[in-house]
């Protein structure tokens, strides 16, 4: 599960974020300049790709879900008790989200339902909840 976490710049200043996640594990990032006095409008497309060992020719890339949003808030079942067990993440598409009552379109993905399932909630200044919230009680000996 690949997750690319993205924030333009102020104008001219390096605080612009850019996190690439794949399994729960961050890549190193520092802050960005994205906006600059000669070029301060946004963004008008993004692209996601990763390839190792250089892309073969006739070969294709499928992506089986793709989320994108212009906020941070976002919602993440795992079967990780703590934030930084979180390998197998799956990323929930809210349907509702106020500051007291966030709904979701459940889609376990490859979560492994006999398992114990926590639940994440990610806020507009990308602050997650460290301990999960159980949804699921199931075995908790499987494997992050």
């Amino acid at each position: 599960i690949q997750e690319l976490l993205f924030k333009s710049s102020s104008l001219d200043q390096a605080d612009g974020i850019a996190r690439y996640i794949q399994d729960g594990i961050l890549t190193p990032t520092g802050p960005f300049k994205t906006h600059t006095t000669d070029h301060p409008n946004d963004f008008e497309e993004i692209y996601q790709m990763q390839v190792s060992n250089g892309a073969q020719l006739g070969t294709w890339r499928y992506f089986d879900s793709l989320y994108i949003d212009d906020t941070w808030h976002h919602v993440v079942l795992c079967s990780g008790a703590n934030w930084d067990d979180c390998t197998n993440r799956e990323i929930q598409i809210p349907t509702s989200w106020t500051d007291t009552s966030v709904s979701v379109q459940v889609s376990t993905g490859a979560l492994d339902l006999n398992c114990d399932t926590y639940l994440y909630v990610v806020n507009a200044n990308n602050e997650v909840n460290y301990k999960g919230f159980k949804v699921v009680t199931g075995n908790s000996n499987c494997s992050l």
